[in-house]
């Protein structure tokens, strides 16, 4: 009976790690005080990942870090200031206080976020207003923190994947409050997921400068996701050895 219960699990364990295999190779995608300096006109634009919504067509665009050029800058400078402008007014309204002060909540992991990410002492988040936290957490080190965490077609594979889940639970407590600022925030986030998907990082419209320039280091999105991959695979395997030895234990 033990012997037939080990073999089942060899199979199961099997299947698993076929369709793992299949999942790491549709990885081909990449994997984030000043005012802002527009880049020049010869800067080439980004690819839109939406004109197909895949991006396996943008690879070889997306493994080349590269900005964009001054008419996309200006365009998700305007998203910015339109969004800033509707979120402005959404934090001047006393309705909306439980939902800026909900951040709070999560306080301590967002100053480490901050901190990690290169921006300063974790206490200089902590003394930001709960408005200041939402425009950090919600714009920017969300974004930064899924590029980062190896699986980059799990939050940036298309915009539907993008849309429903790194930024929709976003957008629709949002809107619970304001569908001005929603309808504006989502807007400024496709802005975000193209440029992403051309620069390899996120762009921070707070500092007027993306990720790398902030912090002085590359980050490839797509040598994090093959590093995954390769270790979700090994994980997988060693299992699988540790069963089948058992199986062959008298």
């Amino acid at each position: 009976m033990r012997k037939s219960i080990l073999i089942s699990i060899l199979a199961m364990l099997i299947v698993i790690a076929l369709a793992a295999c299949g999942n790491g190779g549709n990885n081909s995608a990449p994997v984030p005080q000043q005012q802002p300096t527009p880049p020049t006109a010869t800067q080439t634009p980004p690819p839109s990942a939406r004109d197909t919504d895949t991006t396996e067509d943008n690879a070889a665009d997306v493994a080349v870090p590269q900005e964009v050029d001054s008419a996309v800058y200006a365009e998700g400078q305007r998203l910015w200031e339109e969004f800033y402008e509707f979120a402005t007014a959404m934090a001047a309204d006393p309705n909306n206080d439980f939902f800026f002060n909900i951040f709070r909540a999560w306080e301590s992991r967002n100053a480490e976020r901050y901190e990690e990410f290169g921006h300063g002492d974790a206490s200089e988040f902590i003394d930001m207003s709960d408005f200041e936290q939402f425009l950090w957490v919600d714009t920017y080190l969300r974004l930064v923190e899924n590029l980062h965490q190896g699986a980059f077609d799990a939050f940036f594979g298309s915009t539907t994947v993008f849309l429903n889940t790194t930024v929709g639970a976003q957008i629709t407590a949002i809107s619970r409050q304001c569908e001005d600022t929603a309808a504006a925030y989502e807007a400024l986030m496709l802005w975000q997921y193209d440029y992403i998907h051309a620069a390899s990082t996120v762009f921070n419209f707070i500092v007027g400068a993306n990720h790398r320039d902030i912090t002085g280091t590359d980050f490839d999105p797509i040598a994090a996701d093959a590093e995954w991959a390769a270790a979700e695979q090994a994980l997988i395997e060693q299992e699988l050895q540790e069963i089948a030895d058992e199986i062959d234990e008298p």
